[in-house]
C-alpha cells in the first residue's frame, strides 16, 4: 500500500482520530493551540469544548496522560479516561 503525505504532517506527531464529534448530545471540539501557549501534547495533554444546543450547556475538558499512547475513537476514550455528567 502506498503512503500518502499528509500536508503539515512530521514524523512523530499523532493524527487526532476526530477533531469535532457528538457525544451524549454535545458536539465537541478539540481545541487548537497553535496560536497560544498551551503547549498541548496530543494525546498525552490536550483540551476540549463542548456545546449542547438544547440544554445551553457548555462543557471544557482538559486531559492529561504521558502513558497515553494514542486514541482510535473520541467517544470510547470520553467512556474510558472522562467522568462526564450531562443532564440527559
Amino acid at each position: 500500500m502506498e503512503k500518502i503525505p499528509v500536508e503539515g504532517y512530521n514524523e512523530g506527531e499523532y493524527f487526532i482520530p476526530e477533531v469535532e464529534f457528538d457525544y451524549k448530545g454535545f458536539l465537541f471540539k478539540v481545541v487548537d493551540d497553535e496560536k497560544d501557549d498551551f503547549n498541548f501534547q496530543y494525546p498525552h495533554y490536550f483540551g476540549m469544548i463542548g456545546y449542547h444546543d438544547i440544554t445551553p450547556q457548555i462543557s471544557y475538558v482538559f486531559f492529561e496522560d504521558m502513558s497515553l499512547d494514542y486514541i482510535t475513537s473520541m467517544a470510547q476514550f470520553m467512556d474510558s479516561y472522562v467522568r462526564f455528567r450531562s443532564d440527559e
